[in-house]
């Protein structure tokens, strides 16, 4: 139902003021209106009806003064007006000949009393609010009160107490178990526990267990909230359970009722329920701040999401956003072109602040996650470690290999059972190749051009031998060859995380591109490191304070559960930390009202000596950079674990400590060769790669006839053995000697009877190539 005063309404006030003159209003107007819609915004500058569409006129009865501002006009249609229809209200002074306001409503039918049947009653009432409107109308006398809406007065009562609720306590939370989703014995069936909590600040309560059923997975329980009467007019809040693997969202229903809906939990499995309440309300919050550390707050729901990181079939999206302290472009060499005002996706991706750190420590967290210096692998191609390398994430931990043609090949050994994912480097067009993976076309093309190109590609593989091979140009496929980076390898699900802060700006610039910073991301997590320039600028309090709850409010439309972690600026020498203090206070306002974590860094920071953590003023020194990944950690990745041989998260080793440890594991093989006609075969023994990259063929050395055996990349010759069969000639002895074609080894095999070369093309005979490779190769 809508309702307002008309511009000639209020221009009659203005003028009746003006001249000090009495305004009288006296005749309510009934209509029936086809096709309106009574929820539709009415037009200020609306008139009368048609005569034809006009019901009833009737004068108006009764008046009220509720304060000198507000009068009320009414009148009461009796059981023998009538009868019928109407849909439109119009408040009109005939005096002044004049459409003073209008209400558009749902059709009401006036009946009138009949033989048999009792016509109804009904009374209409207009509330006029306008600066001085007492004192105008001559209204003096209170209102009757019938002539009162209590039903609007009471339903501002209710919002205002859950309003209340919501900023003392959390919009959402729950008292312990309160509605927690847990298994039951009968399978595909589960029980939403009785008890008590808030939804967006509607007190809800479960008397008894609901059960429910479900018939896939996954699925998400949602609680649907609202506030209703029943026959005694008594009013509580009453819910519903909704399953579904969609988003819900706050909705009116058909009766104009507020429903507002939390999601409780997502199923995966009869027994696997990820429970997505928070229980913390105002009490347990206050319990959390830490003293010690000023203003930073944990946060429940991050342990809750990032406990999972560990998994091997997590796949949570992140975000690092903020100012310049979210990538920390300072600190590199001049000759990289690092802007530390300019925006992350445009910075190289081989960057090693704390968010990068972060980004590599939390990939490398799955259980399936294999650095390529913990796969056993074999190529015929070269292979090389990058170096130190602006391109490059996981601190170098990369080999690249570079294919001379389109044959030769690169085989991995993978120890992971089930689909995974090969980690390879992107690269722009310029540099880009297309390769096979058994008959399967692949490419390492940048998919977004971002981080000049250069980023995690994850490859989708299903075996646990990997062939790569007919590598050649993206950009021009006649040239054949190319190089491929290769990082390792990890499940088909991860842990994907990108970096999208913008050196300089402030909460309302960050803000103002949030559609392209954060939106296509859509994170599960989102990290923002933000205050620096607001305070540096100035930027009003209460402007900082809405620009990062906007945020918040975006980033959780996006994703109701989205779990945001708040970082403070650090420690300044620019200004002093009671000023950074005031901004961090309205962080913290932000994180207890919305369930969010706060990380205060002025604090955290504030016993240590700046000239160890700081590279100028505010930005982040290498060993800055591992101080607060390292507080990030305590705080956040506590419950993830990384093993040491496969990342270690510190940009003081990016000077290549690491680089000198890449080294593949001592490793021994063993083949057989066979001299068949027209071309020598090798054969399986211990090591699939091996047969893959292996080479040989036959020449003539010296009038002998010989065989020229390639060993694969990095293995060298340990020893060989003749295989007595049936088959053999008996006739002579094989010997071998050493060819070097760097940077692979060949073996040259032949057979002598005295001085007498022994002819073997054909021969049939078996030689047991035994191949070893030490830690100190590569």
């Amino acid at each position: 139902m809508a309702q307002v005063i008309t511009i000639a309404g209020e221009r009659l006030f203005a003028l009746k003021a003006q001249n000090n003159e009495q305004l009288d209003v006296d005749t309510f107007i009934f209509a029936n209106v086809p096709g309106q819609d009574p929820n539709a915004t009415i037009e200020r500058n609306e008139g009368l009806p048609p005569v034809g569409q006009i019901v009833h006129q009737q004068i108006v009865q009764q008046v009220g003064r509720v304060n000198d501002n507000v009068v009320i006009y009414s009148t009461v249609m009796d059981s023998l007006t009538g009868p019928f229809d109407f849909n439109w209200v119009g408040l009109y002074s005939s005096v002044n000949q004049t459409l003073i306001a209008v209400s558009h409503i749902p059709s009401v039918s006036k009946t009138i009393t009949v033989p048999g049947a009792a016509g109804n009653t009904l009374n209409r009432n207009f509330g006029i609010e306008y600066s001085g409107i007492a004192d105008l109308t001559g209204i003096t006398v209170a209102p009757e009160t019938w002539q009162l809406d209590f039903t609007a007065r009471l339903s501002g009562m209710d919002e205002l107490t859950r309003l209340l609720a919501a900023d003392m306590n959390g919009k959402d939370w729950f008292i312990d178990d309160g509605f927690k989703v847990v298994p039951r014995s009968t399978a595909n069936t589960f029980n939403v526990t009785a008890g008590a909590g808030y939804v967006s600040g509607l007190r809800v309560e479960l008397k008894q267990d609901h059960i429910l059923t479900l018939q896939s997975y996954p699925q998400f329980v949602y609680v649907d909230a609202w506030f209703d009467g029943d026959a005694s007019s008594q009013w509580k809040p009453k819910t519903a359970f909704t399953v579904t693997n969609g988003e819900m969202d706050d909705y009116i229903d058909v009766n104009g009722k507020p429903h507002y809906v939390f999601k409780l939990a997502r199923i995966t499995a009869a027994d696997v329920v990820e429970d997505l309440r928070n229980i913390d309300g105002l009490a347990q919050k206050i319990e959390k701040i830490d003293k010690k550390n000023g203003y930073t707050l944990i946060n429940d729901n991050i342990n809750r999401i990032l406990g999972v990181t560990n998994s091997i079939e997590s796949n949570l999206k992140i975000v690092v956003t903020g100012d310049s302290l979210s990538f920390n472009g300072f600190g590199y060499p001049t000759e990289w072109g690092v802007n530390g005002a300019g925006y992350a996706t445009e910075q190289p991706f081989g960057l090693m602040g704390w968010a990068y750190l972060m980004r590599d420590f939390l990939l490398s967290s799955s259980g399936a996650f294999r650095n390529i210096k913990n796969i056993n692998w074999q190529t015929d191609a070269s292979a090389n470690t990058v170096g130190i390398s602006k391109n490059h994430g996981m601190n170098m931990n990369v080999i690249r290999f570079s294919f001379l043609d389109n044959l030769k090949k690169l085989v991995l050994d993978i120890d992971y059972i089930g689909s995974g994912s090969l980690i390879i480097s992107s690269a722009p067009i310029s540099e880009a190749v297309k390769f096979t993976i058994d008959g399967i076309e692949f490419d390492n093309l940048t998919e977004t051009g971002s981080y000049k190109g250069y980023s995690y590609k994850k490859i989708p593989i299903n075996s646990t031998f990997i062939k790569i091979s007919n590598v050649r140009k993206y950009s021009d496929e006649s040239i054949k060859g190319g190089a491929i980076d290769v990082y390792g390898t990890t499940g088909a699900n991860s842990i994907k995380c990108d970096i999208t802060g913008k050196g300089g700006w402030t909460s309302g610039q960050i803000l103002s591109e949030f559609d392209s910073l954060i939106k296509p991301y859509a994170p599960d997590v989102i990290f923002y490191i933000i205050g620096a320039n607001d305070i540096d600028q100035d930027v009003p309090l209460n402007e900082f304070y809405e620009n990062i709850n906007l945020f918040v409010s975006k980033a959780r439309g996006i994703k109701q559960d989205c779990a945001i972690i708040l970082i403070s600026t650090p420690p300044t020498s620019s200004w002093p930390n009671e000023k950074s203090i005031n901004y961090i206070e309205k962080m913290s306002e932000i994180a207890s009202t919305n369930n969010l974590t706060l990380i205060d860094l002025v604090h955290e920071l504030k016993d240590i000596n700046p000239s160890s953590y700081r590279f100028d003023n505010i930005h982040f020194s290498k060993k800055g950079d591992d101080i607060v990944f390292n507080i990030i950690k305590k705080y956040i990745l506590s419950n993830v674990n990384v093993e040491n041989n496969k990342f270690i998260p510190s940009r003081e080793s990016f000077t290549g400590a690491t680089i000198n440890g890449l080294r593949r594991n001592a490793f021994t093989c063993s083949f057989l060769l066979k001299t068949t006609a027209v071309a020598p075969s090798i054969y399986y023994v211990s090591d699939y790669g091996v047969i893959e990259v292996a080479k040989a063929e036959y020449f003539s050395s010296d009038e002998i006839e010989s065989v020229r055996v390639k060993l694969p990349f990095g293995m060298s010759f340990n020893s060989f053995n003749e295989v007595v069969n049936s088959l053999n000639t008996k006739i002579g002895k094989w010997d071998l000697f050493y060819e070097n074609i760097s940077p692979i080894q060949s073996i040259v095999f032949y057979k002598k009877d005295g001085a007498v070369g022994v002819p073997i093309i054909g021969s049939n005979e078996y030689l047991n190539i035994s191949l070893t490779r030490s830690t100190a190769q590569l």
